[in-house]
C-alpha cells in the first residue's frame, strides 16, 4: 500500500532505479503505475506468483516511463546550433535533454534542447555565450538577450 490509500498493487511487475531512487513498476486497480519504494508503507506477501502481461518487458517499460516523466518535467523545446567541440560539454550539462540532429553540414551541429521553463533554459544556455546559437523559440532568444543585458548592467564597471 502506498501513501495514496486508494491505490492497491495487484501485481508487482519489477523494480527499477533512476539515480539512487528505486521504483516499483506494478499493475494496479487503476492500471500500470510506478511507485517510489520509499513511499510504500506496507507490503504483504500473498504467495501468488508474479504474472506479467503478455509482451511486458521491464527494461522497455522503464525506458518509456523515464522518457515520459522527463518530457513532463522539461516541456520547453529549443532548436539551436553549436560547434562539434561544444558537444561533450553540452552532453554533460543537458544529458538526455539534448538531442543531436543528423545533418550533413559540418562543422555546424544542429540540436534540440529541452528545459523546465524559458527562463531556466536561458540561464543554462547563457553560460555557453556565443558557443550556442538558439534558432527557436523566439521567447528563448528574447530571454537570452535580456539576461545578457542584465549581466552587462551588473558587471560592467
Amino acid at each position: 500500500r502506498s501513501r495514496a490509500p486508494s491505490e492497491r498493487v495487484v501485481h508487482p511487475l519489477g523494480l527499477a532505479t533512476k539515480g539512487r531512487t528505486w521504483y516499483l513498476v506494478a499493475d494496479t486497480d487503476k492500471g500500470l503505475r510506478t511507485f517510489r519504494i520509499e513511499q510504500i508503507e506496507t507490503a504483504e506477501r500473498t504467495g501468488d506468483p508474479v504474472v506479467r502481461p503478455a509482451g511486458f518487458e521491464l527494461t522497455t517499460e522503464w525506458a518509456r516511463i523515464v522518457a515520459r516523466v522527463d518530457l513532463m518535467r522539461t516541456p520547453i523545446t529549443a532548436r539551436a546550433t553549436t560547434s562539434a567541440d561544444a558537444v561533450p560539454i553540452l552532453r554533460m550539462v543537458f544529458g538526455t535533454r539534448l538531442h543531436l540532429e543528423e545533418r550533413d553540414d559540418p562543422p555546424v551541429v544542429h540540436m534540440e534542447l529541452r528545459g523546465h521553463s524559458i527562463r531556466s533554459l536561458a540561464t543554462e544556455l547563457a553560460g555557453f555565450g556565443g558557443w550556442v546559437t538558439v534558432e527557436a523559440p523566439e521567447e528563448l532568444r528574447t530571454a537570452l538577450a535580456l539576461l545578457g543585458e542584465e549581466l552587462v548592467a551588473t558587471y560592467r564597471s
